[in-house]
């Protein structure tokens, strides 16, 4: 997994296939081998961990959504993709609107699985 400095924190991301770019964020979901492989066969994959989350810095402060979201543009950009296709599920998948909306002029579209449960905006 590589790394970005975002704001005071290292960042983990990884990146898989090609076709337009989809951003997954991985906080307490992992993607499967299977999962990301089927993701790679049309997109360019990039699998993210916010802040506080997998491999990426635990700051051990509150979790702060707008840095999350941050932190997710801050590695699309870094890649090169201003714009780019978001997905998520359980976790991400309720933090997948939010950073949508947060980020609706990147974000050219969005899937979320099992979104229910606390509400970010």
């Amino acid at each position: 997994m590589e790394s970005l400095s975002v704001t005071g924190a290292q960042i983990a991301f990884r990146v898989t296939g090609s076709g337009p770019p989809l951003l997954a964020p991985e906080c307490n979901y992992t993607w499967t081998p299977e999962h990301e492989q089927m993701m790679a066969r049309r997109f360019t994959l990039i699998v993210a961990s916010p802040r506080d989350f997998g491999a990426s810095t635990r700051t051990g402060g509150s979790y702060v959504p707008g840095l999350w979201a941050s932190d997710m543009f801050a590695v699309a950009r870094h890649l090169g993709h201003p714009r780019f296709l978001c997905f998520g599920y359980s976790f991400t998948g309720a933090f997948g609107p939010w950073l949508a909306m947060r980020l609706a002029e990147q974000c050219l579209g969005l899937l979320a699985g099992a979104a229910g449960g606390r509400r970010f905006c």
